[in-house]
């Protein structure tokens, strides 16, 4: 074959390339926007949602900023991949940890309101069933079902905080200070 048969006539494969990664970025920039608009807006909704101090306005309070954690954790990842081209593992455990936490604190909230006048849904439920549990302690589905849901919140969380620490003892018994154990990608050249 000669030379000129070898070479594929248009645009240049370096040039699609780079259009494609500056897409890529401009996708990641625009993510990014709306992950920290979000939680604007949510910590806005959270702080405009306490009307009066109550046990139940405070845990859903707490429930929504945690929820804003775990916003800004992603949009910091996303920030991150954006500056080294990589992924690490550790926001996505500690998000991990936040949303158990999260889940935990919902059923408490839930096991602690207090019974209702018959139209206060599952949280009047929850509270029925840990007051009938005090005298019925083995028939009740409910209280139970809630008891096992904030197990598994808390085993969820220990085994992420396991993760964790184990991470962080790999990074800190090998001396690494400018490798990212955990992380996935490639390093940017930038």
């Amino acid at each position: 074959m000669s030379e000129k048969t070898k070479k594929a006539p248009g645009i240049k494969t370096s040039t699609i390339l780079g259009w494609l990664d500056k897409s890529e970025d401009a996708t990641f920039i625009l993510v990014a926007v709306f992950l920290l608009l979000a939680a604007i807006v949510m910590l806005g909704h959270s702080v405009a949602g306490i009307r009066h101090l109550s046990t139940s306005s405070i845990y859903l309070f707490v429930h929504d900023l945690l929820f804003v954690m775990i916003i800004l954790e992603i949009f910091g990842t996303v920030v991150a991949y954006l500056k080294d081209r990589r992924i690490s593992i550790r926001p996505f455990l500690f998000i991990g940890i936040i949303f158990a936490i999260r889940k935990i604190l919902m059923v408490g909230a839930k096991l602690s309101a207090g019974p209702t006048d018959g139209h206060g849904g599952e949280a009047g439920e929850a509270a029925q069933a840990v007051a009938s549990a005090v005298t019925q302690p083995w028939h009740n589905d409910i209280f139970f079902r809630e008891m096992i849901e904030m197990s598994v919140g808390a085993v969820i969380v220990l085994l992420l905080v396991v993760a964790y620490y184990i991470l962080a003892k790999v990074r800190t018994a090998n001396n690494v200070d400018e490798e990212c154990i955990g992380c996935l990608g490639r390093r940017s050249i930038k």
